[in-house]
């Protein structure tokens, strides 16, 4: 039996900051003939979720609404349409109707659920979609592009991690970029070969020099800001740019040579237009590899936090983004 009620984390206005938020009671929408209800078990939150909340992303949902891009828990109901098979399945799920995954439940299309094997606990399902689709997704770009190497800016940060040893698996070597000197080690420790910290008065010659050495023409950039004008200038003659976040929070600005005389390139890329532009195959290709590889794409847990706790956890996460994934536990 489901509630008409729930208990959420509820966004009423986006604005700067995380004090806007609260938990409270937020009805359960009843599904559509092609969706689900999902009992959430577990649900992280991501530099994603921050900017949403704040008004930074790419979409804006009616207000007021509940955050939360993934999760995991078990099908407790489907629409008339739907599959009935996966009633009391365990899956992992996006967030693709009107409200989000930080709540005790969730309503979203059959499409957007994936059953789990035993094997996937609940709090590695809870993060097993948005950043492992996102760096295989960006990958696949660099393999598909014969690249020898890449350059990553957020080196250390759970997508980076996944970047990095997913490019090992794949046989392409990494520049990673890091922005403390603590956060060498941790990556040494990974199998990362070449580190650069872009705080050190050399790193804009030593970025240059790696990229001649190892060949590197692609770029994947979560930071934007100066660091971006930096990565670009670094990379040689034909190269290409790709930014996916903005950690910094300010512009990205270029010089216009790297485009008129370097022939070098900017562009985007969002997990959501990579979903609605590759092929079904693709897409069946990417989540299975995420699952029988499902030790590529782990990220450490920094705090499971109920989800009344969750002005305390979001404020955890983002004084200390790479320290691991907090999960809001409904």
């Amino acid at each position: 039996m489901i509630p008409a009620a729930m208990r959420a984390v509820i966004l009423r206005e986006y604005q700067a900051g995380l004090d806007h938020l609260s938990v409270d009671d937020f009805p359960i929408p009843q599904p559509g003939d092609h969706d689900v209800i999902v009992k959430m078990t577990s649900a992280p939150v991501h530099p994603s979720d921050l900017a949403f909340i704040q008004g930074r992303y790419g979409f804006r949902r009616a207000l007021p609404t509940v955050p939360g891009f993934e999760g995991s828990g078990v099908i407790l109901a489907v629409g008339a349409q739907a599959n009935q098979t996966l009633i009391g399945q365990r899956v992992a799920c996006l967030a693709t109707r009107a409200d989000g995954t930080w709540a005790q439940y969730l309503c979203t299309g059959e499409q957007d659920v994936i059953p789990l094997p035993n094997s996937i606990s609940d709090d590695l399902a809870a993060a097993l979609l948005v950043n492992p689709l996102s760096a295989w997704a960006m990958v696949d770009l660099a393999r598909a592009s014969g690249a020898k190497a890449i350059v990553q800016t957020a080196a250390a940060g759970a997508l980076g991690k996944m970047i990095m040893r997913l490019c090992q698996r794949w046989g392409i070597e990494t520049i990673n970029i890091i922005r403390r000197e603590a956060q060498i080690s941790e990556l040494e420790q990974s199998g990362a070969r070449y580190i650069l910290n872009s705080s050190e008065p050399t790193f804009d010659k030593h970025l240059r020099e790696l990229c001649v050495t190892l060949g590197a023409h692609i770029a994947f950039d979560a930071v934007g800001g100066s660091l971006s004008a930096s990565v670009l200038r670094a990379l040689p003659n034909g190269s290409t740019l790709i930014i996916y976040g903005g950690l910094d929070g300010q512009p990205a600005q270029f010089t216009v040579d790297q485009f008129i005389f370097r022939a070098k390139q900017v562009r985007g890329f969002w997990l959501s237009h990579w979903m609605r532009d590759v092929s079904s195959e693709t897409r069946a290709e990417a989540l299975m590899d995420i699952l029988a590889n499902s030790e590529d794409f782990t990220s450490p847990i920094a705090g499971r936090y109920p989800l009344e706790q969750a002005p305390q956890a979001l404020q955890t996460y983002e004084s200390s983004m790479t320290a691991g994934k907090v999960l809001l536990i409904p």
